[in-house]
């Protein structure tokens, strides 16, 4: 055989060596397969796709049902710019602009909940919310947050600061405040701090003195009584004047001496 004839030989046999080589590698170690649009969900790996993934199921029974058996979570959900998770019930859907929330739910129906939580345990809790600035928010067209206990004697509603700030904030920029109704519809336990009521030093010689006090009403009045046991000395008046936003306390005769006189307003 000629020397070109056994070089064309080699070529051929060392290819088919290297073709068989490449085939046993592939067969051994296949690529991973990637699910995309159109194509089956596979599982055990990430599956990317372009558009919605659509379940849907007239049965009456879940559409879709996840179970971990073990430590992890039977259903994650995360965006990077929408809602983690959104569940509706109905066919209201959300008209909120934020839409980045972690979970969203919505429902059209008088006697349901967007979102709800329940604890079992008799000691636990159904919802617990933890923000940098607000814990727990909530608005509504009558009453933004609603609370309610069994039989028992705990709380509604229970707020608690840690720090040195009010445990219970109610605000209202025309109506009131905080409004307590009950058998008993307030009860106070540790000093109780009012901002329309303080203490006036009268100087000795007069007998009366002028405060101004904003938002008086006719429905105001004026309580007013002396710290000191002055003999001959009492309060003869406190009279709200609402038209100047002042109110003025009279004493029975000139003070023999420096009196203090504490007052409060109620209304």
């Amino acid at each position: 055989m000629s020397a070109a004839g056994r070089t064309r030989r080699r070529l051929i046999v060392g290819g088919t060596g290297a073709l068989a080589a490449a085939m046993a590698g592939t067969l051994a170690h296949p690529a991973a397969a990637e699910a995309a649009n159109g194509e089956p969900v596979v599982l055990g790996q990430s599956n990317a796709e372009m558009a919605a993934t659509i379940i849907s199921n007239s049965s009456g029974s879940d559409a879709l049902s996840a179970e971990a058996t073990g430590t992890g979570s039977a259903l994650t959900g995360s965006s990077a710019g929408g809602n983690g998770v959104y569940g509706q019930s109905g066919s209201v859907a959300s008209g909120l602009l934020i839409t980045a929330n972690g979970v969203q739910g919505i429902t059209d129906s008088k006697t349901g909940f967007g979102v709800v939580g329940i604890n079992a345990a008799r000691d636990g809790t159904a919802v617990f919310g933890n923000g940098g600035a607000v814990g727990v928010q909530g608005t509504g067209w009558e009453i933004g947050v609603n609370g309610s206990v069994g039989t028992g004697g705990a709380a509604g509603v229970k707020g608690a600061n840690l720090g040195f700030g009010p445990g219970v904030l109610g605000e209202s920029f025309n109506g009131i405040g905080v409004q307590a109704k009950g058998k008993t519809a307030l009860s106070v336990e540790g000093p109780a701090v009012f901002s329309r009521s303080g203490i006036h030093t009268v100087p000795a010689g007069q007998s009366s003195f002028v405060h101004p006090m904003a938002s008086l009403t006719s429905q105001s009045m004026v309580l007013a009584t002396l710290q000191q046991d002055i003999e001959g000395i009492w309060v003869r008046a406190a009279v709200p004047d609402r038209h100047n936003g002042t109110f003025t306390v009279h004493l029975n005769h000139p003070a023999p001496a420096d009196a203090d006189v504490a007052w409060f307003v109620i209304g």
